[in-house]
């Protein structure tokens, strides 16, 4: 079997550990017409019915996940998604952990855009979260909100870009950490519990970032992929860097956004 068709199957049984019971799929429920479009092969429909599905009622993740990954699936990790287009836009889901406390922060970042472009995130209850305005031509730019003590609630958040609003069907994962700081070991390790890999998206990540003492990140990530994974003994820009930390990224696309849920975590270093 394929792991196209292997994920197809898994996606008709998560569908129906999903509901009370195996009629339950056909029922008139919100998520109904969504469910249907997505077993007929139907992405593009089946993502609008689960788009306006989700901007019509507050629904459990575990109810409409199969059907968005599904939907990912059938649209080469939606980068065939129509409606809208955002190109050079990424937006970034974080989830810091630190020694003693965790962290949600989300950031809007482009680099050289072509144009100008003044743009707003909004959560699915309609309050903005992270906005600014980005100049044409320059390498990089971005813009983070502030530090969330909660997770964002999942659901459709709309991007306002110009005058151009692009519904995005986000869910941020906080059932399962996907990196942990182990000190026990003679030597400290990373251990990593990659969350999967859907079938036509970029390989699930993980990567050591240093920062100098004002946390600007210093050069490019450094990927790894030994697990457990002993923490580094030395940087790559002596003097200037002052703090490390690992992450694990997932990436999908929606409509010409490159979307990154991340989970990243604080390591002591010097």
């Amino acid at each position: 079997m394929s792991k196209s068709t292997l994920f197809g199957a898994t996606f008709l049984i998560s569908l129906v550990a999903s509901t009370p019971s195996h009629s339950d799929l056909f029922l008139d429920t919100p998520l109904q017409p969504a469910y249907q479009a997505t077993l007929n092969q139907q992405p593009q429909l089946a993502w609008q019915e689960l788009t306006l599905a989700l901007s019509q009622h507050e629904l459990d993740d575990h109810l409409w996940l199969p059907v968005k990954q599904e939907v990912l699936h059938q649209t080469d990790c939606g980068s065939a998604l129509s409606g809208g287009s955002a190109n050079n836009l990424r937006l970034s889901f974080v989830k810091r952990f630190g020694t003693t406390a965790k962290g949600y922060q989300v950031r809007i970042s482009t680099e050289n855009s072509p144009s100008a472009m003044d743009v707003t995130l909004f959560t699915p209850d309609g309050s903005p979260l992270v906005s600014g305005q980005f100049g044409a031509g320059q390498s990089y730019q971005e813009f983070e909100s502030i530090e969330l003590l909660q997770k964002p609630r999942s659901g459709v958040f709309n991007l306002v870009i110009d005058e151009q609003t692009i519904g995005l069907v986000i869910a941020i994962e906080d059932q399962s950490q996907w990196l942990v700081f182990n000190q026990q070991r003679a030597i400290p390790t990373v251990e990593l519990n990659l969350p999967q890999t859907l079938p036509g998206c970029p390989s699930v990540s993980a990567s050591w970032q240093w920062f100098d003492s004002d946390y600007r990140m210093l050069g490019h990530k450094v990927a790894f992929q030994q697990n457990p994974q002993p923490i580094p003994a030395n940087s790559p820009y002596q003097t200037q860097a002052k703090h490390l930390s690992a992450s694990v990224e997932r990436v999908e696309f929606q409509h010409g956004v490159r979307i990154e849920y991340i989970q990243r975590i604080a390591i002591p270093y010097q």
